[in-house]
């Protein structure tokens, strides 16, 4: 299953908690279990990059977090092979 999140842009102190309340949409299918893990592996690694300071943390911050989760993390002949990109910046103006 491919899976997208995103917090738009927030204030460094709202980062956390924005990152902590992402969820999968509701009107998308069931999500895989593999895409669940991979959600909370990804949620995680956001919030490590935050809290190590490696893009700042005095102007307004954004993230996109991306992914594939197949059943089993196998690959498959018919579905994008897994995969997880968390990208996150800052936001000047």
């Amino acid at each position: 299953m491919n899976w997208f999140l995103t917090t738009g842009v927030v204030a460094p102190a709202d980062f956390p908690e924005t990152v902590r309340s992402l969820v999968l949409s509701p009107e998308e299918r069931e999500p895989t279990d593999e895409a669940v893990e991979q959600v909370a592996a990804a949620k995680a690694a956001a919030l490590a990059l935050y809290a190590s300071g490696v893009v700042g943390t005095d102007h307004p911050i954004a993230a996109t977090l991306v992914g594939h989760g197949s059943p089993g993390h196998q690959p498959t002949g018919t579905w994008t092979q897994d995969g997880v990109t968390v990208y996150l910046w800052q936001v000047t103006e």
